[in-house]
């Protein structure tokens, strides 16, 4: 009798277990399957992604992958060889994002005057301030403004308190309070800080909130111009 519950029990857990199984196995074949994978939360916008608009497959077999990779270890070759998935680049990024006026592109901070500020934070690509399975829009401080902007002087400023007050007792979470970043925004910049946007909306926005600064202007790509 106690074998054949014993059995019983077994096979019960059996077809439990390859039920569990193929459960895992179809949840991952669906669209949210590659998020429960990832190393942590989308960035809001990103949840409806496939990893593969993002994650682009290496060249050439595993085997080769890895048989190029030990070579180059042992100075055989000159360059290694990417395993699994091509590192994602500021190229994957700007094929959904690029739009015309940016005020910040990552080409700018590629300009020599920009050297201190690049040898301070990546500043010249996307993932200097935008990290992805982060679940936040920004993962910069908001301090980064620092960076270029530490000896800003606006003539005729017409603004209250003046650039040249809010740099001199470095102010620099008020920098976002009234500029867009990127100005993808309908947003108008304020001619008083007592206008501006509040501190905690800014930071919603940058965080996974409600959009501070209204509406895009330019929508980001479904599918990437490749």
């Amino acid at each position: 009798m106690r074998r054949l519950l014993a059995s019983s029990l077994r096979r019960r857990a059996y077809g439990g277990g390859l039920v569990a199984i193929l459960g895992i196995l179809v949840l991952l074949r669906l669209p949210v399957g590659g998020w429960i994978q990832a190393p942590g939360p989308a960035t809001p916008g990103h949840g409806e992604m496939r990893c593969a608009q993002c994650h682009e497959r290496a060249e050439g077999s595993l085997r080769q992958q890895l048989q190029a990779t030990v070579q180059h270890a042992l100075g055989m070759r000159e360059t290694g060889a990417d395993i699994g998935h091509r590192p994602v680049g500021d190229r994957v990024c700007i094929d959904c994002h690029d739009r015309p006026n940016d005020r910040h592109p990552t080409v700018r901070f590629r300009e020599a005057r920009f050297a201190l500020a690049r040898a301070e934070r990546p500043v010249q690509r996307c993932t200097g301030c935008h990290l992805e399975h982060q679940g936040v829009r920004v993962t910069a401080p908001s301090v980064v403004c620092q960076t270029c902007h530490g000896d800003l002087d606006v003539r005729d400023d017409p603004v209250e308190p003046t650039h040249a007050d809010l740099v001199a007792r470095e102010d620099w979470t008020t920098c976002l309070r009234c500029h867009d970043f990127h100005g993808n925004h309908t947003h108008v910049v304020a001619e008083s800080l007592a206008d501006a946007i509040s501190v905690d909306a800014v930071l919603e926005h940058l965080g996974s909130g409600p959009r501070a600064y209204g509406p895009v202007t330019h929508e980001a790509r479904s599918t990437p111009q490749r």
